[in-house]
């Protein structure tokens, strides 16, 4: 356990992006940096990309920071003279002993992985992702942004189209997609652009009669939650998304709050979403920015960590 109050550097395991080619745990990343400032544990947010040995592409100057590398897919060895802190967003497939091993704890946002680890002897605690309550909270709906069923997020570039988007189109709804390389998958009347900024989100949502989200099939399976789940709900807007494994990646009582549907249900799940109230819509705010914040997780953070 660390004893003395210590610096936190974050790490993500991706190259700087540039504007309007960015994906969203960059965002997590700022956002967990800001609250990391907020509760004064430093918070300084870096980016690193492999060289051909696997090292990082820089060495920190300063041994006394705890490198917190927000985790989703690629491995980063441990600084010799540095202690290191995993938070595991997803990918856990990928994750080698070696890795595990150079982290003084680990957090996982899936309590199904979380228990797979801990009965391997790995020091785990569960921790799920969250939303930036700075950025997303519930407010008016603008009519200049409405929309019907919203989905935001770029297609891959050479793989499948986001499962969700194409039952809705498929149901016939009415949707509305922001995001990149979507032109090869969908008509063109359904894509309202390529890109909005991350501050301009929580408007979008919050001017949606309907907000559409899925998950990677291995998120899916290992009980994985996005964050866009907690950025929704924290906007007061009915949510659509694929099925999730209640206690895994959400608490019950959260999950209940979502629509979920099954392989042609998309219709029926969007219809139930249209019929939540006003009054659940915005309770259901409230208790996300109450329980989860990043600044709730930072305290959490802290707390295991053992820094006062």
């Amino acid at each position: 356990m660390i004893k003395r109050r210590k610096k936190i550097r974050i790490l993500l395991p991706q190259k700087r992006p540039e504007k309007q080619a960015i994906w969203g745990e960059h965002y997590f990343g700022i956002s967990l940096s800001r609250a990391m400032a907020r509760a004064g544990l430093g918070g300084t947010l870096d980016y690193f990309r492999d060289t051909r040995n696997g090292v990082g592409s820089r060495r920190w100057p300063y041994s006394r920071e705890i490198d917190f590398l927000i985790w989703y897919g690629c491995d980063r060895p441990k600084k010799r003279g540095r202690r290191m802190v995993l938070w595991v967003l997803w990918g856990a497939e990928q994750l080698s002993d070696e890795m595990l091993a150079s982290a003084e704890h680990i957090f996982v946002a899936s309590r199904t992985v979380m228990d797979d680890l801990a009965a391997k002897g790995w020091p785990v605690s569960f921790l799920p992702q969250c939303t930036d309550t700075t950025l997303f909270s519930s407010r008016p709906r603008l009519s200049v942004l409405s929309s019907d069923v919203l989905f935001v997020g770029n297609a891959s570039e050479c793989g499948p189209p986001r499962p969700s988007v194409m039952e809705a189109l498929g149901a016939g709804l009415n949707v509305s997609v922001w995001g990149a390389y979507w032109e090869n998958f969908i008509p063109p009347n359904h894509l309202s652009g390529r890109w909005i900024a991350n501050e301009d989100l929580a408007d979008h949502y919050a001017s949606a009669q309907v907000v559409l989200n899925d998950h990677n099939p291995t998120m899916t399976a290992q009980g994985f939650a996005s964050n866009r789940i907690f950025d929704v709900l924290a906007c007061g807007v009915p949510l659509v998304s694929d099925r999730i494994i209640p206690g895994a990646g959400l608490e019950p009582e959260l999950a209940g709050q979502i629509q979920m549907y099954d392989p042609g249900g998309m219709a029926e799940a969007v219809e139930k979403a249209r019929a939540v109230t006003a009054q659940d819509r915005v309770e259901c705010a409230e208790y996300v920015a109450r329980h989860h914040s990043f600044d709730a997780r930072v305290a959490e953070i802290a707390s295991v960590m053992g820094i006062r």
